[in-house]
């Protein structure tokens, strides 16, 4: 099996208003609703698991009747990213070769055909993070905001959503971490890292943007 964990529990303070962001409208649909229909119109996700606040569970239950016919399962999520992670661990069941791909559900515009490379990077990997390379110059800072150094830039990616990893192997590395330890982590591709796994690289897009600000709420 092949699950689809969107993550949708934020509040999106950096956005203002009252209403968190991956309910605001994106080329005239709510956010959250673009990135699960690109799950649910791949022929290769089998289940669609969203996790919300939990105030916001029937609010995301009613938009997804409006929009979808296959029953997606929306949980509540946790305070943070990796107690949401363990929310959906024991929400999807699992079995020997099962898949999760995790993705920001305030990452709009993602494609079938990144979902697809995630997929595909499972046979080589048991983690993989959609990323794409910097064109910009990145510099270091030091303690007092100014430039310490240059990065390589040839050596540099910008993290995105989907990130993917074999179900099984997740749950193990999970059990095996304190809630402390997990709130240091700052995603799931992190645990496979802190354990020496190997963790693949797939090719992103510049335009598959985390909206954070309003005017990311502009046409892309």
């Amino acid at each position: 099996m092949i699950y689809a964990a969107v993550f949708a529990s934020g509040r999106g303070t950096r956005m203002g208003g009252i209403l968190p962001k991956q309910f605001l409208d994106y080329n005239g649909e709510p956010i959250i609703i673009h990135s699960i229909r690109a799950f649910a119109d791949n022929k290769r996700i089998d289940k669609i698991f969203v996790a919300v606040p939990d105030d916001y569970i029937q609010y995301t239950k009613n938009l997804c009747h409006e929009y979808f016919e296959s029953e997606i399962e929306i949980i509540a999520g946790g305070s943070t990213r990796n107690r949401t992670l363990l929310k959906f661990l024991h929400a999807i069941p699992c079995s020997d070769d099962d898949i999760i791909i995790t993705h920001d559900a305030v990452r709009p515009n993602i494609t079938s055909e990144i979902i697809d490379a995630c997929v595909n990077s499972m046979k080589e990997y048991s983690a993989s993070t959609t990323a794409n390379k910097v064109v910009d110059s990145m510099i270091i800072a030091d303690n007092n905001g100014n430039l310490e150094n240059y990065l390589d830039r040839s050596r540099v990616y910008a993290v995105q959503t989907p990130q993917t990893f074999d179900l099984k192997t997740l749950n193990e590395l999970t059990n095996r971490l304190s809630l402390e330890q997990l709130d240091e982590m700052t995603d799931c591709a992190a645990i496979f890292m802190h354990f020496e796994y190997k963790v693949g690289i797939v090719q992103g897009s510049s335009k598959n943007i985390k909206i954070t600000y309003p005017e990311d709420l502009e046409t892309h």
